[in-house]
């Protein structure tokens, strides 16, 4: 490959009028210019198509198909060498392309990517959102089994070759982890932790909770396909397993302290697992206020809310086997 490949951003988008200008704007203002930036719009229904203007390339999907068949359509349109991938909720800091240039010449790879520098808005959820990622991700770097796809590159040809995304989720969700799993089979895969891209995480902690339990149903078939993942180096380290697990041993000697007294003893146990397991997550949500009765709290219903979409994937996984 030459030193200086060009690359084609795409940016699905569904319904993003709130994010776009922002994120167009982050993009126009690299240090390294893209070849071309793709907006894939996917069917939606508020002013977002409006609001793209040159040099940024706007695509329609016929009605809403999904974000994995959004950048699949971005990508067949592309003429850059690298496919660079990101989301609409996103501000890429301007030495984004720069710094994905230098890791394909540097670490001789042709997929790989990042994760998040920080969030935008400077509110408890959004830090929330990010300082968790950040913790769970602090062992994350180098070559690794899975990306994301808020910042995510590959070479062209190989994209296409690898058939692209996984088109059966209707939403952002598990696609990019089924696409670098199967990339990863075959090519080395760099995980760039130096070269992340803002976010506009959930808003409040309803939506936040709908996301988690979302991407945890759609999670369960992807997993119990592909086994191996759980120990595999993902962006879902396997300790993240363990306290989910341990959230839900909770809830059970929650129940069964008021029913057999000696187990409060494993309950209190139990919780002082789960604080330091957290314990990184914890101290960086104390610098930002003090708020940490609130993040415990959320923390422990964000794995209950987890295991809920573990069950109902589960179910669906059953019931779809057994009807085919």
């Amino acid at each position: 490959m030459k030193n200086e490949p060009t690359i084609s951003v795409i940016v699905p988008v569904y319904n993003g009028e709130q994010y776009i200008n922002d994120c167009l704007e982050s993009l126009f203002k690299q240090s390294h210019q893209a070849k071309e930036i793709i907006i894939v719009d996917d069917g939606s229904t508020d002013n977002t198509s409006s609001l793209i203007f040159s040099p940024a390339i706007l695509i329609k999907t016929d009605g809403r198909l999904g974000a994995g068949a959004a950048r699949n359509l971005g990508a067949k349109k592309a003429t850059g060498d690298i496919l660079l991938f990101t989301d609409v909720d996103v501000i890429a800091p301007s030495n984004w392309i720069k710094k994905t240039i230098s890791v394909i010449n540097e670490k001789n790879v042709r997929c790989g990517g990042g994760g998040y520098c920080g969030p935008v808005k400077n509110n408890f959820m959004q830090w929330f959102a990010y300082e968790e990622l950040a913790w769970r991700r602090r062992n994350f770097y180098g070559y690794v089994d899975t990306l994301v796809s808020n910042n995510l590159f590959c070479e062209r040809n190989l994209f296409l070759s690898a058939g692209g995304f996984p088109e059966n989720y209707r939403t952002a969700s598990s696609e990019d982890m089924e696409f670098s799993w199967k990339i990863s089979r075959e090519e080395s895969i760099w995980w760039e932790k130096n070269n992340g891209v803002l976010h506009n995480f959930a808003s409040c902690k309803n939506n936040y909770l709908k996301q988690q339990k979302r991407f945890a149903i759609d999670a369960v078939p992807m997993v119990l396909n592909k086994k191996q993942m759980i120990s595999a180096k993902t962006h879902h380290p396997s300790g993240f397993y363990i306290e989910i697990l341990l959230s839900g041993l909770i809830t059970v000697l929650i129940f069964a302290s008021l029913l057999i007294p000696h187990t409060t003893t494993y309950l209190l146990i139990s919780i002082i697992l789960l604080l330091l397991i957290n314990s990184g997550f914890l101290i960086a949500m104390k610098k930002h206020d003090n708020i940490l009765i609130q993040t415990i709290f959320l923390i422990y219903v964000r794995n209950i809310t987890i295991i809920s979409g573990v069950l109902v994937g589960i179910l669906r996984y059953i019931r779809q086997r057994k009807y085919k």
